[in-house]
């Protein structure tokens, strides 16, 4: 485990690396890995003020996968992080699909203390809307269940199809890592805890994954997805992609 003494040090580490690799980074590779300090620098200013706390060296955690030829991944994932920070500072979203992101993506747990809590103001900007708590239900009429088959299952790079709860396409994603993680944390952002099914569909290289969400995406419309949804038809014709897993809810 390396000690970084600042970004700098670890950027300059990361670079090397890559050097080292001959990976060759693009210039917006460069920004995005800049740019990725913005969040560090934005969770240090939430633990200094008592808001969160978190286990995991992060910073070493991206050097792994430096290290074990992940980086192309790895730099989708700061820039994916970074512009989630966006979103919350631009009201779009709520903090807690920060740390989601950052314990699926990057394993790192983020807590809130159990004093930001207590203070119980909801009007802060920084409260979670979501909190995990065991909830006691006196009454409950239906519990919905999935198969558990193949969750523990990675690296299944892939395209998701999410399912609402009426059997209608509501989003649509991709990962070129885990497409079973990324799917489930999708669930959770897009509000679709109650969803009928997801499907995962294995293009055979990441720049057919990348092409093939953009495919389905603006081929079914899928209304929770905000990107590459247009109001004309796709007048081209890929080959379907076979269904490899998909979960289903028990809705008897």
């Amino acid at each position: 485990m390396v000690e970084f003494n600042n970004y700098k040090h670890f950027k300059n580490y990361c670079l090397k690396i890559a050097h080292n690799k001959e990976i060759k980074l693009t210039i917006q590779d460069y920004e995005i890995i800049d740019n990725f300090e913005e969040l560090l620098n934005f969770l240090a200013i939430l633990i200094e003020q008592n808001r969160i706390e978190y286990n995991g060296d992060m910073l070493n955690k991206i050097a792994d996968l430096f290290k074990k030829d992940e980086i192309k991944n790895v730099i989708y994932i700061m820039d994916y992080l970074t512009r989630k920070l966006s979103k919350f500072k631009n009201g779009e979203v709520d903090i807690y699909y920060i740390f989601t992101s950052l314990r699926t993506m990057l394993g790192v747990d983020i807590q809130f203390t159990d004093e930001f809590i207590r203070s119980a103001d909801t009007e802060d900007i920084f409260y979670p809307s979501r909190l995990r708590v065991l909830e006691i239900c006196e009454d409950t009429d239906v519990i919905y269940s999935i198969s558990i088959n193949g969750l523990n299952e990675n690296k299944i790079p892939g395209v998701y199809f999410i399912y609402d709860n009426k059997g209608v396409i509501a989003y649509i994603g991709k990962s070129i890592s885990c497409a079973i993680n990324r799917s489930f944390s999708s669930v959770i952002e897009s509000k679709l805890i109650d969803f009928f099914k997801i499907e995962i569909r294995a293009p055979k290289t990441k720049s057919d994954i990348a092409i093939y969400e953009a495919y389905y995406i603006s081929k079914f419309k899928p209304y929770c997805n905000n990107d590459l949804v247009y109001e004309d038809e796709t007048t081209l014709l890929l080959p379907e992609l076979d269904v490899i897993k998909s979960f289903e809810r028990d809705l008897k």
